[in-house]
């Protein structure tokens, strides 16, 4: 953090996240009460990963003389840049993903006093596929509904826009928010039937996806060992 003046402060900083996950998948065939090996159909999934980012935000706060209002208010950007890769011992399966994003954040709080206030916000969020979802090999535990994962996913991308209101003291607070989010490669379960008459659930990239709707939440501190908090939302999608 560097203060830049009274009120005023720059925040920058790097965060790195690397793996490297082995995921074995055999398969037996039971002949004469003896489980042998299909070394045909088994197989290795390796999967490598690096996400590095860097990010930089700037806030400041404007009291106004003579009043309880202030002014809060905030802007900043990630920069994140992901590598990585994923293959099968037999190369049936091989991929590899690089990518430089940006992500843009911004928020503007009018506090009319100590416990009311109301807040703008609008932030770019990204939404990595996971192992499982990036697994090409089909479980097939229960025959009739196989799932397995999606090598060729792309990221999900989401833009979030949030008014929200904001009243209450030390022991008790409400907020209630209006918020809408667009999403971009959303990823959502996809089934297709298969010759055999099984639905196969498998994760895919089906286009965009729009949420918007209002949330409730009130939490309480009676105690100082004790708090809880209730939340509603009502969505749609």
């Amino acid at each position: 953090s560097i203060p830049t003046s009274e009120n005023g402060v720059i925040e920058t900083g790097y965060k790195g996240l690397f793996r490297t996950i082995k995921t074995d998948y055999l398969l037996a065939d039971k002949i004469n009460n003896t489980y042998i090996t299909n070394y045909s159909a088994s197989n290795i999934f390796n999967f490598n990963e690096g996400v590095q980012a860097l990010y930089f935000q700037y806030h400041n706060t404007s009291n106004l003389k003579g009043t309880e209002s202030s002014w809060n208010y905030a802007t900043g950007i990630r920069a994140e840049q992901v590598n990585n890769k994923g293959e099968t011992n037999t190369q049936s399966t091989r991929f590899s993903n690089n990518y430089l994003k940006l992500f843009p954040t911004a928020h503007v709080a009018y506090n009319f006093n100590q416990k009311e206030s109301i807040k703008l916000s609008y932030g770019k969020r990204i939404n990595r596929p996971g192992l499982g979802q990036l697994n090409p090999f089909v479980d097939i535990t229960d025959i009739l509904s196989p799932h397995s994962g999606n090598p060729n996913l792309k990221p999900e991308i989401i833009n979030a826009y949030e008014l929200s209101f904001n009243n209450g003291t030390n022991k008790l607070n409400f907020t209630n928010s209006l918020f809408f989010r667009h999403s971009i490669n959303a990823i959502r379960s996809f089934y297709i039937q298969q010759p055999n008459g099984a639905i196969l659930n498998m994760p895919m990239n089906i286009g965009t996806a729009d949420n918007y709707g209002i949330e409730s939440m009130i939490i309480g501190k009676p105690s100082r060992f004790y708090d809880y908090n209730l939340s509603a939302t009502l969505f749609r999608q």
